[in-house]
């Protein structure tokens, strides 16, 4: 079956509704949800939030805070009406993660349901809470004797401590919560002694700021974009090339090599992503220029995921449990401009997509859901430092099936992505706008 795309508005957009009364409808940025534990959201819209690459479909939140010896966090919460929901433990120095735990890893409480189960049944008012607890630990070496519904957020030498709560995808007409709230925080303390809400945030010292991020300086950033002699579109090639993730080290090495000699150290880098990733997430990247066409169209195979933003009931399966596409300004300011997730993107019968990225005055008119494309808008700004043509496609892939072996986590050094995703892995092709409206509405297929 064709699937329908009767919403191109981002995510995050169309889930700000009013948290009291649940309503599709925009919020105030002072609005959005947060608590004195919880400080955010990181969102597009949210001034000074939009940083570290946030996906336009999820809602993101942030704790720092100092956990006194011999104690530990306890977190209660609902599960939100929306397709995926975690809290991970990050080592702030580092902005890597330690430890986290999903919603499939999340036991109900007693007498609630998990409407996160494949089968599960989403809709409804039944029970739907669950107790998470913080402590200061190192995840078990075993992970066979982790505790249930413990998140391990210890750092070794360092007394501050950082966690994020994610919600992707809320339910249609439900607020960034998925119309669950935010989980409340209680502290219990080595004598035995419970506090909570603000007495709690108080005595865990909990700092109301963004996660530390480590920016770029102006500097450091031209010193890797602006090099002397590099070709035309620098950093983007042409043809576009995709990168799985690696360590900072490598990324910068080989994303801003003029030759691409960077992409193949003699060492392979290690799987270890920065700025605040999610744990159940592997990333894709590449730069684009427009340079090299005004248009840049994007094809390939879109992995299977359960539908879930029209409420449906039953939460299903798929061969990922989501996947995005986003435009970014570069490194210097780590902004999204945009992004599209599965259910928003229309396939053919074989499950195939056709996706146009371009700045809006050269948005071709068949550039529309009616005609089986998809459109992703190209930064406004570019690269955010006074490079117009620059953008930064990233996609996402997240948990994937144990029997789909064609995901970003199934890559395993550079250079393997297109072997390893096959027809999973978009071609790119820049055009112009006349040539692509040449195809007509729902005709026609570039090479």
């Amino acid at each position: 079956m064709h699937r329908t795309t009767r919403r191109l508005a981002l995510a995050a957009l169309t889930a700000l509704a009013t948290t009291a009364a649940g309503a599709a409808s925009a919020q105030a940025a002072d609005s959005l949800p947060s608590s004195c534990f919880w400080y955010g959201p990181y969102v597009k819209q949210n001034p000074g939030f939009n940083v570290a690459y946030p996906d336009t479909g999820a809602g993101y939140w942030s704790s720092l805070y100092r956990l006194p010896a011999g104690a530990k966090i306890v977190l209660h919460g609902r599960y939100p009406h929306a397709r995926y929901q975690s809290v991970i433990a990050y080592n702030a120095d580092t902005t890597t993660a330690t430890d986290g735990v999903n919603d499939l890893q999340t036991k109900p409480d007693r007498g609630s349901r998990n409407p996160f189960l494949p089968g599960a049944i989403r809709a409804g008012n039944q029970r739907r809470s669950y107790t998470l607890t913080i402590n200061g630990e190192l995840p078990p070496a075993d992970p066979a004797q982790r505790t249930p519904n413990t998140l391990y957020a210890g750092v070794p030498n360092q007394a501050l401590q950082a966690v994020a709560l994610r919600i992707y995808i809320p339910d249609h007409g439900r607020d960034l919560t998925g119309d669950a709230g935010l989980p409340t925080v209680e502290l219990h303390q080595a004598d035995g002694s419970v506090l909570s809400g603000q007495a709690a945030c108080d005595a865990l010292g909990v700092e109301p700021r963004l996660l530390p991020i480590p920016f770029l300086t102006p500097a450091q950033y031209s010193a890797l974009r602006d090099k002397p002699g590099a070709p035309a579109g620098f950093p983007a090639v042409n043809p576009l090339v995709w990168h799985a993730a690696y360590n900072s080290q490598y990324r910068f090495a080989c994303l801003f090599s003029s030759n691409g000699s960077g992409c193949n150290p003699a060492t392979p880098p290690v799987r270890a992503v920065t700025l605040y990733p999610n744990v159940d997430n592997q990333y894709l990247q590449a730069f684009a220029s427009r340079a090299f066409g005004k248009v840049l169209v994007l094809r390939g195979k879109l992995p299977t995921t359960p539908r879930t933003y029209d409420r449906f009931p039953i939460m299903g399966q798929g061969q990922l449990r989501y996947w995005s596409i986003c435009q970014n300004e570069g490194y210097l300011t780590t902004a999204v401009s945009g992004c599209l997730y599965d259910e928003q993107i229309p396939t053919d019968r074989d499950g195939n997509y056709t996706i146009v990225t371009s700045l809006p005055g050269d948005r071709p008119a068949n550039a529309q859901a009616k005609c089986g494309v998809a459109y992703l808008p190209w930064p406004a700004n570019g690269d955010g430092s006074g490079h117009p043509d620059d953008a930064h496609l990233i996609i996402r892939n997240m948990l994937p099936r144990a029997d789909f072996h064609n995901a970003v986590q199934d890559t395993r050094v550079p250079g393997d992505e297109q072997s390893v995703l096959g027809p999973y892995l978009p071609r790119a092709q820049y055009t112009s706008t006349k040539e692509f409206e040449q195809f007509g509405c729902g005709h026609g297929r570039l090479n």
